[in-house]
């Protein structure tokens, strides 16, 4: 490569990082707005009820299950594959056709056994998704026109109104808030910091009046939970720092601003 295609090459190169801190500027300059924009938004708001959820074992474990058995229902598609399975396996035992009779009767238990075994699996999964975590959280407020979604280290709430939400399902210790079928916000019942729990209940009743909100008051869960969150020292915790938008752009003004200088001092020894 000619010292004229190098020069090229670089003032190309030079105009990409260009283009892209301006693209990341911009990015950061809209981050900003939607802050201010948010802010504005929920001066105001005074929570009647806040709620401090961990996202531990167990709040993990019961969303969950409560998903996998209540809100997705498979386990009727698979009681319908096992009723036409049984069906076909006792057909082919009165054609004596005994090869497809234990055929079909072992695809029956196969289904039993996974249909018996869903909170055992899903114990399994949560052991090895603890094994290199630490336990999470978001703080859950709500009033009677919107609520607040706030996860650990985020600079601004997540705001939904109520007409964001679809279903609200009650049961045992959680309170799940449905954006859809299969993304809840948890309320942790045991976890309340503001209001209480009748305060709670009476806000849903008045919002879904008709339907939508469901109270199960029976444990959905057979198991024991013997997990333990493996606890964390001092000396190996780690401070983490969220930059806000605005100072996110700061930052990247005066990294700018030094390639700059530093491109400027190689043209000059040119």
């Amino acid at each position: 490569m000619s010292e004229k295609d190098k020069v090229a090459k670089k003032v190309e190169e030079e105009k990409k990082e260009e283009v892209k801190a301006e693209v990341e500027l911009t990015s950061a300059e809209e981050r900003i707005k939607e802050e201010e924009q948010i802010r504005a938004r929920v001066s105001d708001f005074k929570p009647l009820v806040k709620s401090d959820t961990k996202f531990d074992f167990k709040t993990l474990k019961y969303a969950n299950l409560y998903l996998s058995m209540y809100k997705r229902k498979s386990w009727v598609l698979s009681l319908v594959i096992a009723i036409a399975a049984l069906g076909m396996a006792v057909y082919s035992a009165i054609a004596s056709q005994w090869a497809f009779f234990v055929i079909f009767l072992l695809f029956v238990a196969v289904i039993a056994y996974q249909a018996l075994t869903v909170e055992k699996k899903i114990d399994q999964e949560l052991v090895k998704y603890f094994k290199n975590r630490a336990v999470g959280g978001q703080e859950v407020a709500l009033n009677k026109e919107m609520i607040l979604v706030e996860n650990k280290n985020s600079t601004i709430p997540f705001v939904y109104e109520w007409s964001d939400i679809k279903s609200a399902d009650e049961i045992k210790d959680f309170v799940y808030l449905f954006l859809s079928a299969q993304a809840p916000i948890i309320i942790d019942k045991e976890r309340l910091i503001v209001g209480d729990i009748a305060l709670l209940q009476s806000i849903l009743k008045e919002k879904f009046p008709e339907k939508g909100y469901k109270v199960m008051e029976k444990d959905i869960a057979k198991r024991k939970i013997t997990f333990e969150h493996a606890k964390v020292e001092e000396e190996d915790k780690v401070e983490i720092v969220k930059l806000s938008a605005e100072e996110e752009a700061q930052v990247k003004k005066e990294q700018d601003q030094k390639v700059a200088e530093k491109i400027k001092d190689e043209e000059g020894k040119k």
